[in-house]
Parts: C-alpha cells; sequence; structure tokens
C-alpha cells in the first residue's frame, strides 16, 4: 500500500478513535446536608467511563473546590491524561463554593478591612475542612468504590486552602496529593509563609505529593501591584520552604504565559499528572 494511503489511512482511524474518548462521562448533581456547617452543600460527581466496566475495580479520588467551575476543566485534564495514559481513572468530585460563602470556606484567618470588601466573612476554612474530611470524604467512599489515594485541587483561595490543608493532620490523613493552583499567598500578610515555616520540624517525611503553579504576569496595573508582589512572593517562599526544608515530593511550576484564571487549565493537567507518578503510592523524596 502506498505510504500516503497508510499515513492517511491511520489519521481517520486515530481520529475516529479520539472521537469515541471524548464521551464525557455524565456529571451527577448531589445536596449534602452538613451537620458541621450547619446548612446544604452541593457537590457534583463524575465517574469515569470504566467504571461500570469492572464491577470490582477501585479508584482514587479527586475533590475540587469550586467545583461548579472547575469539575469540567478537571474533565478534560483527566481526559488528556488518561488518553495518554499518564495516570490512573479516578472518580472527580467537585464542591460548591458559593460566592457569599467562599471568603468564609476557604481562608485561614479573619481578616477585615483592606483587601476584604464590607460583609464578607472569612476565616472559617478549619470547619470547610472538617465538613471535607468528617462528612464529604465518608460519603463519597461508602456511595462509590473508591481506593483510598485521594487527591485535593483547588485554585485561587481554593489553593490557599489546599496549601493549609496540607499543615492539617486530619487532611493529611485523608489526602495523599494536594494540587495548589496559584493559591492566594498574599492573604493576611502572607500568613502561610509563617505557617509553613513553623511547621518544618514536625512535619511527616515522605507520605505526601504537592504540587504548586504560579502565574507570573507582567501587566499588573499599579493600583494592585503590592497586592500581586505579595502573592507571587508568597507562593514563591512557600513553594520553596516545602522543596527546601521539607522531606516530601514537591513540584513548583512558574506559568510565565498565563494570567491567574487561565493557569488553570494548565496547571491541572501537571498538578494531577505530578501528584500521581508514583500511584499507588506517593514517591520519596
Amino acid at each position: 500500500m502506498n505510504k500516503w494511503v497508510s499515513f492517511l489511512l491511520l489519521f481517520w482511524v486515530s481520529a475516529a478513535q479520539s472521537s469515541d474518548m471524548l464521551q464525557w462521562p455524565e456529571i451527577k448533581p448531589f445536596t449534602l446536608t452538613s451537620s458541621v456547617l450547619g446548612e446544604e452543600r452541593n457537590v457534583w460527581v463524575s465517574l469515569p467511563n470504566s467504571y461500570n466496566e469492572n464491577p470490582t475495580k477501585h479508584y482514587p479520588v479527586i475533590y475540587t473546590t469550586d467545583g461548579k467551575y472547575l469539575l469540567k476543566n478537571l474533565q478534560g485534564a483527566m481526559w488528556a491524561l488518561t488518553t495518554r495514559a499518564d495516570v490512573p481513572d479516578a472518580i472527580l468530585v467537585g464542591v460548591e463554593n458559593p460566592d457569599l460563602t467562599r471568603a468564609r470556606d476557604l481562608t485561614p484567618t479573619v481578616v477585615t478591612g483592606g483587601n476584604v470588601p464590607p460583609g464578607i466573612v472569612t476565616g472559617q476554612s478549619q470547619q470547610f475542612e472538617r465538613f471535607i474530611v468528617e462528612e464529604l470524604v465518608p460519603w463519597v467512599n461508602q456511595e462509590y468504590r473508591t481506593d483510598g489515594f485521594d487527591v485535593l485541587a483547588g485554585h485561587s483561595f481554593g489553593g490557599l486552602f489546599t496549601l493549609s490543608s496540607l499543615l492539617s493532620p486530619n487532611a493529611r490523613a485523608v489526602f495523599e496529593g494536594y494540587v495548589a493552583i496559584d493559591p492566594s499567598l498574599w492573604w493576611d500578610n502572607q500568613i502561610m509563609v509563617e505557617r509553613f515555616a513553623d511547621a518544618v520540624a514536625n512535619f511527616p517525611s515522605n507520605q505526601h505529593m504537592v504540587y504548586i503553579s504560579a502565574a507570573w504576569e507582567e501587566d499588573i496595573p499599579s493600583d494592585i501591584m503590592e497586592l500581586y508582589i505579595e502573592h507571587i512572593g508568597g507562593i514563591d517562599l512557600v513553594s520553596k520552604i516545602i522543596s527546601n526544608q521539607f522531606t516530601i515530593n514537591s513540584t513548583y511550576q512558574i506559568e510565565t504565559t498565563e494570567t491567574h484564571p487561565s493557569v488553570v487549565y494548565d496547571s491541572l493537567f501537571h498538578g494531577i499528572r505530578a501528584v500521581y507518578q508514583c500511584y499507588p503510592s506517593v514517591c520519596a523524596k
């Protein structure tokens, strides 16, 4: 057969296969009543296409904050990664963080004034962490075939929450992997820098995988330049503390061609791949 005909046939076969793989898994909505939060909370679950093919197989789980917005992005990243066989199929769980309670859920300290708009409640991330650890994860484990390898991902305030959870023994008992995308480490005068520095001496070795990304932007308006410097500086400092002083496997990626919103797509792809490098175990440093 003419080599060009063979090449064209291969193209059409590959294209057809790709079309089959683009059958996105259904996203199922649920509403959980949380005694920890004292309110209802929406969550969304996406099972891999292979879930019903093997009724005895168990799967890792990836949890993301801001699930209403990020879960579809996570689906896209997982499609690309599993197509390449870079990572295993996983159950995806998105947790809602409504606009009015997002800062309350995802920030670790109470801050008023300054960059916090009037009326916004902050500083209750420990309660939100309890909801995830004590209520959401057990519910997912009861409803689905999970294998115990759990990953927590978040962007912006969600990235801040992801890293604050890394310092929590209760969260560390649940999550092996952490993906923090352009985390808001400017929060409360970079308080997480101090907390990570204080945690070095007692942090467990080689039990977790961490990925942190930063969107390095040049055209920052002058009125927010000081905040941006705190933001990017906080990410750099925390990432270096983890890399240089913690005995855990970590990846720090600086994105010079992305913005704070657009960095999500690339970072989900690279972050999930990074924390699954040694699945079903974690990589030693």
